[in-house]
């Protein structure tokens, strides 16, 4: 998929000429200029900020190349020397220095309705994980009325449904939508985020214990769009001081671990259908 164009076309309609305050809580203002193509930039600048740099195999000599060079690091990378180490910093709560890119577009929160059904979303990426996502089939059989209960894949390639939702195939929709803005306006119209990462299945990245220490762009989009989850209890212990919403946990520690997750599943389903999801917020 083609992202890049998308998210461009979002900067100029969306952000460009626009403020934001600094989210450190220094009084600093961000102003959005315009796109510019960086090989004909020849005005000055105080930092040229890569998002990219760390997939370079020669990270550190680009660091080199001036003063003005800062990196924005998605994963590890080799020992940087001590000039170095002010001018990067992460975007997870794993490393050293970091923030958290939730800085998304503002909409209306997603109200719940008894009439309609509860808006599960899942990650495109998680639709090939049929280990975790065997955990969410067999919560939804659990229930007294699955047919109250709407889920739906939001992002990815494939539109077909996977051989483990067959049960419940009825009830899976995907979403795809390549232009950013309309992708991030429907994204927070879910009554509740389940990203399926665990430890033991391909989400090993996403915690402390994998050498790659990622973030999954579900968590980054859930505090941004001050939505509710349901995550394991590693992924609550890394994020624990930034969600924005409501958040249900639990513990799986292997594959067939799944008495917890069904519930807190039921415990979630209970407490949605009692209650608006913007009282959350």
């Amino acid at each position: 998929n083609n992202e890049l164009d998308p998210w461009r076309q979002y900067f100029v309609n969306h952000l460009a000429g626009t403020t934001r305050e600094r989210t450190i809580g220094d009084g600093a203002i961000v102003l959005f200029g315009t796109p510019q193509d960086y090989r004909k930039y020849r005005h000055e600048y105080d930092a040229y900020i890569g998002v990219s740099c760390d997939t370079f195999e020669t990270f550190p000599q680009w660091m080199r190349k001036g003063q003005h060079n800062y990196c924005v690091l998605h994963g590890p990378v080799p020992k940087l020397p001590k000039d170095l180490e002010q001018r990067v910093c992460w975007v997870n709560p794993m490393y050293p220095r970091y923030f958290i890119p939730s800085d998304l577009p503002h909409f209306p929160p997603a109200q719940f309705h008894p009439d309609e059904p509860i808006r599960l979303c899942i990650k495109g990426t998680t639709y090939f994980c049929d280990k975790s996502l065997q955990l969410l089939v067999d919560a939804v059989l659990s229930i007294s009325n699955p047919g109250t209960i709407a889920i739906q894949i939001m992002g990815g390639r494939s539109t077909k449904i996977r051989p483990v939702f067959t049960e419940i195939s009825h009830l899976v929709t995907r979403i795809v939508e390549p232009d950013f803005f309309k992708f991030e306006e429907i994204m927070s119209q879910c009554h509740v985020l389940l990203p399926l990462i665990h430890p033991w299945d391909e989400g090993e990245k996403y915690f402390p214990s994998s050498d790659l220490k990622k973030l999954s762009g579900f968590i980054s989009q859930a505090i941004g769009l001050k939505l509710p989850l349901l995550v394991h209890e590693g992924i609550y212990d890394i994020y624990r001081g930034h969600f924005t919403g409501k958040v249900w946990s639990y513990s799986s520690k292997h594959r067939s671990d799944s008495s917890d997750f069904q519930r807190a599943f039921g415990e979630m389903i209970d407490e949605i259908s009692g209650v608006a999801v913007d009282r959350w917020i």
